[in-house]
């Protein structure tokens, strides 16, 4: 019995042994050079410039990028986060916690409360434990994802007349 309960454990989480808990955004712009400011809720940070492949975290609760050029106004992009495709195969691992619960239910007793069976419950509690705790367990890694996973932004030059201070040229 102690394998089976070992193995419901062990496969839980797929989306974040799948994912990793940190995904890669490609991130460019027109004209290029522009410095990359990342803030997922701990702070802004400088994350190279563009073009660039900059590195976030897939459980923070909100994340945008700032693309700063001198002489351009500055593009805010504010990422969306979606329950990443991954998440989907924590159901099958569902199954196994079914069945190794079922079995456990089936032995303690063959009814409860009259109606069903020690078995049934068992399946059911199984897969809710198995299915439903791994997807909570990937909520806080690889159960996200932030779209756009591309990005590509066009700078647009701040309006300036000759011989102004804020005239790059």
């Amino acid at each position: 019995m102690l394998p089976g309960l070992l193995l419901c454990v062990l496969t839980t989480g797929c989306a974040t042994m799948v994912n990793g808990r940190h995904q890669v955004l490609s991130v460019d712009s027109y004209p290029s050079g522009a410095a990359i400011e990342v803030d997922c809720g701990d702070g802004a940070s400088v994350a190279g410039s563009t073009p660039a492949r900059v590195r976030v975290r897939r459980a923070a609760e909100s994340c945008q990028l700032t693309l700063n050029r001198a002489g351009y106004e500055p593009k805010v992009i504010q990422l969306t986060r979606q329950e990443s495709r991954a998440t989907a195969l924590n159901a099958v691992f569902g199954v196994p916690s079914a069945v190794v619960l079922g079995i456990v239910g089936a032995l303690v007793g063959s009814t409860v409360n009259g109606a069903e069976t020690g078995a049934e419950i068992g399946v059911e509690a199984g897969f809710d434990l198995g299915s439903l705790g791994a997807t909570e367990l990937d909520k806080k890694g690889g159960g996200w994802k932030w779209v756009p996973g591309r990005i590509f932004a066009i700078l647009y030059r701040i309006e300036t007349t000759p011989g102004d201070p804020a005239d790059p040229e």
